[in-house]
This record gives structure tokens, C-alpha cells and sequence, in this order.
């Protein structure tokens, strides 16, 4: 479901956010898929052509992970994306949303 939200005179999709899966996934143990901390942050995985943040593709990252240097969103993304490549990504985030639907 999106609902629409006026941005500087244009209309836009917000993206429909799903409070039960976000708090499952803060509450329900997960680690940063890279370091293992339970210190995490959820990620919105994107593509070229999946691009608005879709609560049922996050991955749990850690803050350094999330918004480091190397990271999605830091300096080295390349290598953030080379170590991580967004199948990889995607495939965690349908397993984590898989879990919560069983759960």
C-alpha cells in the first residue's frame, strides 16, 4: 500500500512501513551481517530498478556497517558492494522477512 505525499509541488509515493516487522527484526536477536554485533541498524536494500525502501528487503547492519567508511552509504561502497553483492543482499533480506512470516 503507498500513499502519497506532496514533496516541493510534486507528488510522491511513500513507501508503506511495516512497525511490526521493524520491531520484530530489532527485538528478535539479529546480528550485523558483516561483523556479527547486535548492535544493529536495518538497511533498505535498492536497485536500479527496485528503488523505494521496501520494509521487506532490510538487512540488519551494525552503524559502522550501515554508515561507516565501508558501507552501503559510506566512501567505499564499491567494495561494500563487491563483498556483498546485492543477491546477496536480497536473498538475506527474503530469508529474514521468510522467518517473520513463519514466525
Amino acid at each position: 500500500m503507498l500513499s502519497k505525499k506532496i514533496n516541493h509541488g510534486r507528488i510522491k509515493p511513500k513507501a508503506y512501513k511495516d512497525k511490526n516487522y521493524l520491531s520484530y527484526m530489532h527485538n528478535s536477536g539479529k546480528t550485523c551481517l558483516v561483523c556479527g554485533s547486535n548492535n544493529i541498524e536495518l538497511h533498505h536494500v535498492k536497485t536500479k530498478i527496485l528503488t523505494d525502501r521496501d520494509d521487506s528487503r532490510i538487512v540488519p547492519l551494525c552503524p559502522n556497517h550501515h554508515r561507516g567508511k565501508y558501507s552501503p552509504h559510506g566512501f567505499d561502497l564499491k567494495q561494500f558492494y563487491e563483498d556483498y553483492p546485492l543477491d546477496y543482499l536480497l536473498k538475506e533480506s527474503k530469508r529474514h522477512y521468510d522467518e517473520y512470516k513463519h514466525d
